[in-house]
């Protein structure tokens, strides 16, 4: 087996899934490693039709973030809780996060991870609405990125690609994300989710396999 083949990996997630916040270091740092190779795939989580309000979630939202801060040291501020948990007319939509990072993505590889981090800190730390054009096109600019209007945006591409990613968590056989695949002997492989959470000493393990 080469290098190359236990280097390469694909990240399924959603943009605003707290857990995914939760898992951004151990991205980050799996990203920095040499010859590694990571694409960022989003499966349409929140998105589009999927999109949802917070009435009725809120309670399980806190428990889930406390525990994800607990874990892995993420900041979850009272910006985030009073403006976007705290909103009454918050609803959970990650359709125009996912077709920013969609166009960030085809702008440049790599450009949908970049993209990421600065959507999660905005949201988790900031606490600003990430589903409002207006921030994201500020985030993507930031980058020197530009976010298409919605009018230009190739739609039967975008929902291909969520489409193909989603497919892939299916087949994965994994419960949901965030996931990480690893390429190995031609297949995708899943990375135990605690490696996501816990000391970078077992993906390091990884790659040194």
């Amino acid at each position: 087996m080469t290098d190359a083949a236990i280097r390469s990996f694909v990240y399924l997630l959603d943009p605003l899934c707290g857990w995914c916040y939760g898992a951004a270091p151990a991205v980050r740092w799996l990203r920095e490693q040499p010859g590694v190779t990571l694409q960022a795939r989003p499966v349409g989580l929140f998105a589009w039709d999927q999109a949802r309000a917070l009435d009725g979630m809120r309670d399980h939202i806190h428990a889930a973030d406390a525990r994800i801060a607990a874990l892995t040291g993420q900041v979850f501020s009272a910006a985030y809780a009073d403006r976007v948990i705290g909103d009454a007319a918050a609803r959970l939509d990650s359709g125009p996060a996912t077709s920013a990072l969609f166009a960030a993505e085809r702008q440049r590889a790599g450009g949908a991870l970049d993209l990421l981090a600065a959507i999660q800190a905005a949201r988790w730390v900031e606490g600003r609405d990430v589903a409002d054009r207006a921030v994201l096109s500020a985030l993507a600019a930031d980058l020197g990125l530009v976010l298409p209007d919605d009018e230009v945006v190739d739609d039967a591409a975008l929902r291909q690609w969520v489409d193909e990613a989603a497919m892939l968590l299916t087949r994965s056989g994994a419960g949901g994300v965030p996931t990480l695949l690893r390429q190995q002997d031609g297949r995708l492989q899943v990375v135990p989710s605690a490696y996501l959470y816990q000391s970078r000493a077992r993906l390091a393990n990884l790659l040194a396999a």
